[in-house]
């Protein structure tokens, strides 16, 4: 008898820190990707998008506190996985998005 196997697929981690202009961590920014999947930043500002395939993905980043729009930059940004975990703010490698109240 013969027992063939197969490895499972390769899953990733997009992961980040939202910051305010001044610098400090943002607390309860919601994040989204492409896909509809979203996070919420915590206390910390830290968010994380566990267990992904390869692919690309935008993760869109947004907030509204006592019914006002906060902007952020860059709005969204896109996050190819493929090879490694990527270390994300809303997108590229060790980048940080900064929220404008």
């Amino acid at each position: 008898d013969r027992f063939i196997g197969t490895p499972p697929a390769s899953r990733y981690t997009i992961s980040g820190v939202v910051k305010d202009a001044a610098g400090r961590p943002l607390a309860g920014v919601t994040l989204r990707l492409g896909d509809g999947t979203t996070a919420m930043t915590s206390g910390d500002g830290g968010y994380a998008f566990p267990g992904l395939s390869s692919g690309t993905y935008v993760v869109t980043p947004s907030l509204s506190t006592s019914g006002v729009a906060w902007s952020f930059s860059p709005n969204q940004r896109s996050v190819a996985l493929g090879g490694a975990d990527q270390t994300a703010m809303a997108g590229d490698v060790n980048s940080t998005i900064v929220c404008h109240g």
